[in-house]
């Protein structure tokens, strides 16, 4: 993740272009000319997530929830959330904002962080985690604000 000092200045955004596909844009300045060429889906997601409260007990998050911000708010008991099994640019957030703990179980013999194959990633506190997989099977914390466990082997 870039420092806010090495981020472009959009102030001086001249346009927005379609890339050479529908998927893409072409972000212009008018004296830097190209700044980026992004993905338009992920750039989206990434300025307008999309929030989901699942307050019940376990659930399966899939890969529909990719970029997707889950959080525990309503929920009245301990929430337990099986990941899909992790590929490269997938990633997830999930904030604990109520006293019931969340824990986020990998898919299958996938790892979160430095947890064992399988084994879960508790949020012990208040504050949000944020998982990145850079390689299939693996989702690395990318950034933390709460205490964390993982479940023992």
């Amino acid at each position: 993740m870039a420092r806010p000092s090495e981020l472009p200045d959009f102030t001086a955004l001249s346009s927005i272009e379609r890339g050479a596909t529908p998927d893409q844009i072409i972000l212009r300045d008018q004296s830097a000319g190209l700044l980026v060429g992004v993905d338009a889906t992920l750039f989206l997601r990434e300025i307008d997530p999309t929030v989901i409260a699942l307050t019940s007990s376990t659930a399966l998050v899939s890969a529909t929830h990719n970029h997707a911000i889950i959080t525990n708010t309503g929920a009245s008991s301990l929430n337990t959330h099986t990941l899909w099994a992790a590929v490269i640019g997938d990633e997830i957030t999930f904030v604990r904002r109520v006293a019931q703990i969340i824990r986020v179980d990998p898919n299958g013999t996938n790892t979160i962080g430095d947890g064992a194959a399988g084994k879960y990633l508790e949020l012990q506190n208040s504050g949000a985690i944020r998982l990145r997989s850079f390689a299939t099977g693996t989702w690395d914390i990318v950034s933390a604000s709460c205490v964390y466990e993982y479940e023992q082997p």
